[in-house]
């Protein structure tokens, strides 16, 4: 019996053995075979070489030239390749990236091409170099690349590219060296708008490695989803109801906690990869529309985004934000596209015709941040404006400001003649309400109401209505007495602590006597 029982324990471990082997090697397998498939999906015509190779080429070809030997290295980075892939597809995408393939190995002798990944190409030329004869070069293919993408019936594709250039020696003598200088040189191209080159030099790398780095960081945000939008509450003052919501972008840090926009906003701009936020933004706003809509009903609501200037200016703005009306089934007219700084734009025919054909697609268009300015004022008169946002700076110093008075006197005569709305911001305290309600202004927000929140609080607010209190005069009073109080128990209490402080320091002047 002990037999065996012994002899069905030492089967079932052999079993599990085996088993545990055979998955084992399954997995390894599988992991082998997705190695293969990233390395072959990156491989896109027959002159390209695998990016895991490329390493050994680069370091053969230096110890063939030698210390005295000289050549050049390039990454080309496509611009916005985010919003091109979403765009057209990643099969159209794969496309356009053959033929890229294909006018580099052709446009630049002696090149050897690899795909580091989806929108960096990386070129080592086997070529003596010359500085001018470099620069000559690159200026020639960049001509190339940045001609229109066709292929048949297929949808023609433009794009831009950054290019960054290493020169061996003096750039790096191994091929981590000069791919360390290629990621910040490009890096800077980037962060000046990219469509452009640039050779490394040595004042790169010692001003630029420590934004290179927070560079990167963002990118990893971006990629792991770390950007958020919190919601601030817009008010109908006259009827007591929410209007809508105002967006905000948030970065949740790892480290440093929740950012906000000063922290980044010029990094996202001059990398470009505000473009995919802003759009990101939209996508996310129309998945709150939609979950609001089927749990609470609420369907009347308007919410803003901000779309920076470099997206204005993007001829894809269009057809990617009706792609994703056409997806989602989106109202576009609960969504306003806030801008800044209209008079600058109305000197560009790229933003203005983007303005108009957004306006046609339903979307709405709200000027934000409006100051004092008769000038801007007489212009956005004549411009597709839906909404304009007052600056936080009318509701300061609002008592005998005769000038300011008038300017919002024009300001809502001509809204209202042209069913414009008028929205304030900076709201903190009821005399602001008082201030809106005498001036005929509607709309309002600001920390009075509400500082922006989570998206996990936006139901609460809807259904709470907290916001109803704040606008009746009685609550007001309440809120203002109780805050009397406090500041008159906090002063009582300072001066009880500095009178202590006396005391104290009194004792200790005896004791030491």
């Amino acid at each position: 019996m002990l037999a065996t029982n012994a002899f069905n324990i030492v089967i079932t471990i052999t079993v599990i053995l085996i088993i545990g082997s055979l998955i084992y090697l399954l997995i390894r397998l599988m992991l082998h075979n997705e190695a293969r498939y990233r390395e072959d999906k990156n491989i896109l015509t027959a002159d390209m070489i695998p990016n895991s190779k490329m390493k050994g080429i680069v370091d053969n070809y230096i110890a063939r030239v030698g210390k005295f030997g000289s050549f050049y290295v390039m990454q080309i980075d496509i611009d916005n390749f985010k919003g091109l892939n979403e765009l057209y597809g990643p099969s159209r995408c794969d496309q356009v990236l053959q033929e890229l393939s294909y006018r580099i190995t052709s446009g630049v002798e002696h090149s050897v091409v690899s795909r580091l990944n989806d929108d960096k190409i990386f070129v080592l030329v086997k070529d003596d170099v010359n500085y001018a004869t470099v620069e000559e070069d690159v200026s020639n293919l960049i001509v190339k690349l940045k001609q229109t993408y066709e292929n048949g019936h297929q949808t023609p594709v433009n794009l831009t590219v950054s290019v960054s250039i290493a020169l061996y020696p003096t750039c790096g003598t191994t091929y981590k060296a000069l791919l360390r200088s290629l990621e910040l040189t490009n890096y800077v191209v980037k962060r000046n708008g990219g469509d452009n080159y640039m050779i490394y030099s040595s004042d790169i790398d010692s001003k630029e490695t420590s934004n290179m780095d927070y560079f990167n960081e963002i990118r990893t945000a971006i990629d792991d989803g770390q950007f958020c939008l919190y919601y601030q509450p817009i008010i109908d003052i006259r009827q007591k109801k929410l209007l809508g919501f105002e967006t905000f972008l948030r970065w949740n840090h790892p480290t440093q906690g929740v950012l906000t926009p000063d922290k980044f906003i010029k990094m996202l701009e001059t990398s470009g990869d505000i473009n995919y936020i802003s759009k990101w933004g939209v996508e996310q706003i129309v998945t709150k529309m939609g979950e609001i809509q089927s749990h609470i009903g609420a369907n009347d609501l308007i919410y803003t985004n901000n779309i920076s200037t470099k997206q204005l200016m993007s001829d894809t703005l269009v057809e990617e934000l009706k792609k994703l009306l056409h997806n989602t089934k989106a109202n576009p007219h609960k969504i306003v596209l806030e801008i800044e700084d209209y008079m600058m734009y109305d000197k560009m025919d790229q933003v203005k015709l983007n303005l108009l054909r957004l306006r046609d697609l339903g979307f709405r268009i709200s000027v934000d941040g409006l100051k004092l300015d008769y000038a801007a004022l007489s212009q956005i008169e004549k411009e597709p404006i839906d909404i304009i946002k007052l600056d936080r700076s009318f509701l300061k110093d609002i008592n005998n400001n005769k000038m300011k008075e008038k300017f919002v006197e024009m300001l809502v005569d001509s809204a209202e003649h042209m069913h414009r709305m008028v929205i304030a911001e900076g709201v903190e305290v009821y005399d602001h309400i008082l201030y809106l309600e005498k001036n005929n202004i509607q709309y309002g927000q600001g920390y009075y109401f509400s500082k922006p929140f989570e998206d996990k609080f936006v139901y609460e607010f809807i259904v709470n209505k907290d916001f109803e209190d704040k606008l009746d005069l009685k609550h007001a009073n309440l809120v203002a007495n109780n805050l009397s109080e406090a500041k008159e128990v906090e002063t009582l209490q300072e001066k009880a602590n500095t009178q202590k402080q006396v005391d104290d320091e009194g004792s200790s002047d005896n004791i030491t006597m």
